[in-house]
């Protein structure tokens, strides 16, 4: 992930200093991605084409889902749904959604997995 960084500066008349400051650009903000995924913790939760609350609901998460993480804007992640493995196909029998699909939901609504590794 490319974060953008906006560099501001300042000139202070009275000493004729020049200030410098950077900051992220909200929209680039960093998010620390769980590499072993999240589980949705919550059935019903939202998962929409966009991030804001007004965008499409594609359908509605259930509690267990597997989704990874890609982007992050304010307090939600844009998600891919992974396979279900109690589902027919890749398909969950309760909204139809796909492996595979893309969509955004609540940050709240995740818990990160945790990575295990069996020797």
């Amino acid at each position: 992930m490319r974060t953008i960084t906006y560099v501001a500066a300042t000139v202070l008349a009275a000493t004729g200093a020049v200030q410098v400051s950077a900051a992220a650009s909200p929209a680039a903000a960093h998010a620390d991605f769980s590499r072993c995924g999240y589980s949705v913790t919550t059935d019903g939760a939202r998962l929409r084409s966009g991030p804001g609350s007004t965008s499409t609901v594609l359908g509605l998460l259930r509690e267990g889902d597997s989704v990874s993480a890609d982007q992050a804007n304010d307090d939600r992640y844009r998600v891919t749904l992974q396979w279900d493995s109690g589902s027919q196909h890749g398909t969950r029998k309760s909204d139809g959604l796909r492996e595979g699909t893309t969509g955004w939901v609540a940050k709240k609504f995740l818990r990160a997995d945790t990575c295990m590794q069996l020797d």
